[in-house]
């Protein structure tokens, strides 16, 4: 992706300066949080899911009603942005 930045003769040499960096950000900072937020999605899943596991283990064995949380991504038809959707299940009341 190669975009060609034109300058008047007359700018100046910090209006430049700021185009340049401006430009920079867009090309090279800009994926790289799209990605770092992409790893903080799959990392929120993998501990939620964790976690469920642990306390799942922890409520059956005390005798409380076990549910169980299934997180999944789904992207929104408007925005097309990812989503994290949960839902839940009640399996059974070991009381």
């Amino acid at each position: 992706m190669y975009n060609d930045i034109v300058f008047e003769n007359n700018s100046k040499i910090e209006d430049m300066v700021n185009i340049l960096v401006l430009k920079s950000l867009e090309i090279y900072l800009i994926p790289v949080l799209s990605d770092v937020h992409l790893a903080l999605q799959h990392m929120a899943l993998f501990l939620t899911s964790l976690l469920q596991v642990f306390l799942n283990i922890i409520w059956t064995f005390k005798g409380y009603t076990f549910f169980t949380h299934t997180a999944y991504k789904m992207e929104d038809q408007n925005t097309q942005e990812s989503l994290i959707c949960w839902r839940t299940w009640r399996l059974h009341d070991s009381k």
